[in-house]
């Protein structure tokens, strides 16, 4: 029997290439979408641009199916309760990916009420349509800050969650309500806890797409602390290897992975990828810490996604650069 997948944030850096997986898997998949950014507003000219290259990728996918999955996307805002449960109710999906949200901390922090109201009430909105509509496995797009600062590397599922910021609070308050829709109604789910996903048409100015930009403009790169923050970067066909087994995959029902690369790199060695993509970039050593205040982070462990899922991370920071620098020059 074919099954459908609603993705919210479907039109998204992740969601978009998610739905080219599911659709290339057989699947048919509805993406909502508010198609809106908060990226600076002097910083969201790239967004339409990106948007376009996403949605013609999909339907990309859709014609080469030859009919075996179809393609629907919708233009709806999750804090919109209503267009929300009937979208969710006409689709009759069988599994939601949720994905929607203001996906970036520093975004959170400069649009807080509105981070509030879509990271929150929208994931609950979310849940409740999904609910009603009776769907059968719930996948939710939590975060690695939900950990706040890590206190053991690398950081297991069952690190501490003491979030730092509004937007690793709000992804961990998504968590609980996930967790108390399985209780009180048998709504089946996985949690992914992704990390610093990068690659091909990011418009949300995450930092790898801040240094191939820099790079490729001229502008200069300022590292505070001696560029000595770690992070655990993650090719975005990885990320979306990871949701898809979620999704899918019959040991991920009600459980939560990390899905990242499992390996960390300060910034200064990812400094140093970028010069050799860009000779002339200028790199700026600040010893003073960053003037914005971030979890303390490192490498997340895999092992459980490796052992329950099958989940293996192919593209290490390396050659996921090279192969973002190539699509930026291409495009």
């Amino acid at each position: 029997m074919k099954q459908k997948v609603l993705i919210t944030g479907g039109a998204g850096f992740i969601g978009s290439l998610l739905a080219v997986k599911f659709i290339r898997s057989g699947w048919d998949v509805v993406a909502y979408d508010a198609l809106r950014t908060f990226v600076a507003p002097h910083e969201r000219a790239p967004y339409t641009v990106q948007v376009e290259r996403r949605l013609r990728r999909i339907r990309d996918a859709e014609a080469e199916s030859n009919g075996r999955a179809q393609f629907q996307l919708i233009e709806g805002d999750i804090c919109n309760a209503g267009l929300l449960e009937r979208s969710m109710r006409d689709a009759k999906p069988d599994v939601v990916v949720h994905l929607a949200a203001i996906s970036i901390a520093d975004a959170s922090k400069r649009y807080f009420d509105e981070a509030l109201a879509i990271n929150q009430t929208g994931t609950t909105n979310v849940l409740s349509a999904a609910h009603h509509a009776g769907v059968g496995r719930f996948v939710y797009a939590s975060s690695s800050t939900a950990y706040g600062d890590f206190v053991h590397f690398p950081a297991r599922e069952d690190h501490p969650t003491m979030p730092l910021e509004v937007y690793g609070a709000s992804k961990l308050c998504g968590e609980v309500y996930v967790r108390t829709y399985h209780e009180m109604f048998g709504l089946d789910f996985v949690i992914v806890r992704p990390c610093s996903v990068y690659g091909p048409t990011d418009s949300n100015l995450r930092i790898v797409q801040r240094f191939v930009e820099c790079g490729m403009q001229g502008r200069q790169i300022q590292l505070f602390d001696g560029g000595n923050q770690l992070l655990d970067f993650t090719w975005v066909e990885d990320a979306v290897e990871g949701f898809y087994l979620a999704a899918t995959h019959s040991a991920a029902v009600n459980d939560t992975f990390n899905i990242t690369s499992g390996t960390a790199h300060t910034l200064r060695e990812l400094a140093d990828i970028a010069r050799k993509h860009f000779p002339d970039l200028e790199v700026v050593n600040r010893d003073s810490a960053d003037p914005v205040r971030r979890p303390r982070r490192g490498a997340l462990d895999v092992g459980k996604a490796r052992r329950m899922l099958g989940y293996e991370p192919r593209t290490m920071l390396a050659e996921g650069f090279a192969r973002y620098v190539e699509f930026c020059h291409e495009a």
